[in-house]
């Protein structure tokens, strides 16, 4: 572990050396004295990352050009040095040899708890995977194998997929079966160990208001299929059901090309991606409507460039999963959530963060109309002070990358 960190240049700290104790260190001062910076550069140390910025550029001091993180482990003797210039790649180095953020993460394990963190209840299911999986990676040798292997046939599967050349899939659904159970057990086990020490340390409280709402609250682990059966069933389940659906292609999806072909099915509902606005019979047909997810939040932002007109406006980033009707994204919501601005963000940044999120709760919605929930999820949207929006232009653009680099965004986190 890091006994001694040296700060050069690091945001508030010109040059600074702290030493550290094994078991616990506590920092205090005034506002905006840097202790929120001390624990950023130990995380650095551990992930070279910031937990609070995706850029890592804006972490040098003002008017320097390039900072640097140089920690000390006493205990094994070990030298870490990190540096960051304006005009380079991030340097990583352990006893002088340069080294990956995977094989930093294992030399130097840390988990962050900051102020996103507290979102772990209420945040998408996304956030709390990316969680266990960190903790996991520091806390179990063979996990970043088993991820890395999971993820690797999962992106495999998917191009078969995208192509339609499926003939050839049957191998690589009977792999990401293997590996997805046993990265499944792995978080499982990890969840069972993390919820019984969240119980042991409880125990150990005063009783009061918190710990008996504490001890009340159910905490479960949700694999996100049906436990009872092996994924591999599931996969050919769907496959039978799912994958051999007829694709067809039209020019226009508002066109009269399109609706023959809808007539033959006998739809209860329709979903939408990435589609143009549509209008007219398609919205009338299906027995439970039509639904899109929005990269942006609904009633605030409708429209198109929903992140750029959000930092253009100061209006909070998200998405929603919406209702069509003939208006554009006005018809009822079944989902909307923020997504946190972190300083540093890019706008390509939000942009992804934004069509990630959308398809995250489209398939939350899609849960929801499985469990017959809708009824009490639908609600009508509201009115927007604001108007529908276009494709931002230039100068438009041009002010939301000037804000997201100024920082001058009103709706940060951090």
């Amino acid at each position: 572990m890091i006994s001694e960190i040296k700060l050069n240049n690091f945001r508030c700290f010109k040059s600074s050396s702290i030493s550290l104790s094994p078991e616990i260190n506590f920092f205090y001062g005034a506002n905006g004295s840097g202790k929120t910076s001390i624990l950023e550069a130990l995380y650095m140390c551990s992930s070279g990352r910031s937990f609070k910025s995706s850029n890592v550029q804006s972490l040098i001091s003002f008017d320097e050009e390039v900072f640097s993180i140089t920690g000390y482990d006493s205990s094994r003797g070990y030298t870490l040095q990190i540096i960051k210039n304006k005009t380079n790649p991030i340097s990583i180095k352990v006893n002088n040899t340069k080294i990956t953020t995977s094989k930093l993460i294992k030399e130097f394990p840390a988990t962050a708890i900051h102020n996103n963190t507290f979102s772990f209840a209420n945040a998408a299911p996304d956030f709390r995977r990316k969680m266990v999986d960190r903790s996991l990676f520091v806390s179990d040798i063979g996990f970043s194998e088993t991820w890395f292997a999971f993820y690797k046939t999962l992106k495999q599967r998917n191009s078969i997929i995208k192509s339609r050349n499926i003939n050839n899939i049957d191998p690589w659904n009977k792999k990401f079966s293997e590996e997805g159970e046993v990265l499944h057990k792995k978080r499982l086990v990890f969840f069972e160990q993390s919820l019984k020490e969240f119980k042991d340390i409880l125990s150990k409280l005063n009783p009061c208001r918190t710990t008996k709402y504490l001890e009340q609250t159910i905490i479960e682990f949700s694999p996100g299929w049906n436990s009872g059966l092996s994924i591999e069933s599931q996969i050919d389940e769907l496959s039978l059901s799912g994958i051999n659906v007829e694709h067809v292609e039209v020019s226009i999806h508002n066109s009269e090309q399109v609706m023959p072909h809808i007539k033959e099915l006998e739809l209860d509902l329709i979903v939408f991606g990435g589609t143009r606005i549509i209008r007219g019979e398609i919205l009338d047909f299906p027995k439970d409507g039509v639904i899109n997810s929005h990269p942006g939040l609904l009633p605030e932002c409708r429209g198109s460039a929903s992140p750029a007109w959000s930092v253009y406006h100061d209006i909070p980033i998200g998405s929603s999963t919406h209702f069509c009707d003939n208006g554009i994204d006005t018809g009822d919501l079944l989902l909307r959530r923020e997504v946190p601005v972190k300083r540093g963000m890019t706008y390509e940044d939000l942009c992804y963060e934004t069509l990630v999120l959308a398809g995250v709760l489209m398939k939350e919605a899609l849960m929801g109309y499985e469990e017959g929930r809708w009824d009490e999820m639908r609600h009508p949207q509201g009115e927007s002070e604001h108007p529908t929006f276009r494709n931002a232009p230039e100068d438009v653009l041009q002010v939301v990358y000037e804000k997201l680099a100024e920082q001058k965004y009103a709706h940060y986190v951090d």
